[in-house]
């Protein structure tokens, strides 16, 4: 009746479904997300979840590079991917290391926080969603969860700042929470990296940030409400504590005398505009700090390669690419969720755009 056929593969100690992937239907698995765990070794930069598929599925037969959160979020391609519940010493392995086949219950992923905020809704009882491929097959699972949700009031999207000014950063403190004290982070390279401005500071509400030399338009500054740092004292070299995350709009900094095409001080790839893309076009914004080979290339969600949109050596600065859904080779971008990636010498960035017309 459902057209499935499951045969017992005796000697791998396995089981093969044989039938219509559609009639199917897709694969529950156990979901675990808590946005309110804040890393202090990556300043807050990523979002757990945990996913624990049913026997006889594993959790090596995820394909991580489907999972998507609430759709649209994919598993930071930079961030450990771990095997949890492993009965060893250790209790954790790496993806693709010895432990992937020794008993591990689940699978530890990680959202850039950034991109979490665009996609989860505050609320007391929010269903967080996975999506993605097990086995070949399609799984999904939910977690309901309490999200808290405080505001960056300054510095403001699109705001211009200047090194060596006094920047104030205002928040608004999210309701019902026990505040132990407040942390202060930066980045500018648009949520790829962290760096801690403050340690723990009195949730004043305000803290004047002195702007560093650090030419981008993509900076963003983070304010983490710290609740619980009990972890602190049992794991100091890398702690985790309990507490919620607001993370500014992107904004400039520019120098004195700067201008717009101001070569970075690091290699940057900004965000797509619009995104989602509503106007048939995306701009597409990468900066070099000094001439370079380049490679920027726009892929689908499955990873197949849909267009190169810069190719060879670009001159140092910033440079502009359009993209207005054509496909190499003819054809359009249908709507959906796509992902681009820079290649500079050896480095890698990627940004990803929802392409909506």
């Amino acid at each position: 009746a459902t057209g499935l056929i499951l045969v017992t593969n005796s000697t791998a100690g396995t089981v093969s479904f044989i039938g219509e992937p559609a009639l199917l239907g897709c694969v529950p698995v156990a979901f675990q997300f808590n946005p309110s765990a804040l890393n202090l070794k990556s300043n807050g930069k990523w979002v757990k979840g945990t996913l624990t598929p049913v026997a006889p599925l594993r959790p090596e037969d995820i394909d991580v590079a489907s999972l998507r959160l609430m759709g649209s979020v994919a598993v930071d391609p930079d961030a450990p991917v771990s095997f949890v519940g492993c009965p060893t010493t250790t209790g954790m392995g790496e993806v693709g290391g010895p432990l992937a086949a020794a008993g591990c219950t689940g699978l530890e992923v990680k959202f850039l926080r950034s991109e979490v905020e665009l996609a989860v809704q505050a609320g007391d009882a929010v269903q967080v969603t996975i999506s993605g491929v097990i086995g070949g097959r399609t799984l999904c699972g939910a977690d309901t969860i309490k999200v808290k949700r405080g505001r960056v009031i300054t510095p403001v999207a699109a705001q211009s700042a200047q090194p060596n000014t006094v920047l104030p950063i205002t928040w608004e403190t999210p309701k019902g929470s026990g505040i132990k004290y407040v942390m202060l982070t930066a980045t500018y390279d648009g949520g790829r990296s962290w760096h801690a401005l403050t340690s723990g500071i009195s949730n004043t509400g305000k803290w004047d940030w002195i702007v560093p030399a650090q030419l981008t338009d993509s900076a963003q500054v983070a304010v983490l409400w710290v609740e619980d740092d009990t972890d602190l004292a049992a794991h100091p070299a890398d702690p985790e504590l309990q507490g919620t995350v607001a993370v500014s709009g992107r904004f400039r900094i520019n120098g004195v005398t700067a201008v717009d095409d101001a070569p970075p001080v690091s290699l940057s790839f900004a965000r797509p505009t619009p995104n989602p893309v509503t106007t048939g076009r995306a701009l597409l914004r990468f900066g070099l700090p000094r001439a370079a080979d380049v490679s920027l290339e726009l892929f689908d969600v499955s990873g197949r390669h849909l267009s190169t949109l810069a190719k060879g050596r670009h001159d140092a600065g910033w440079h502009e690419v359009k993209w207005s859904g054509a496909i190499d080779g003819g054809g359009r971008a249908r709507p959906g969720l796509y992902w681009a990636r820079l290649r500079v010498d050896g480095n890698e960035l990627r940004q990803t755009l929802v392409w909506m017309k």
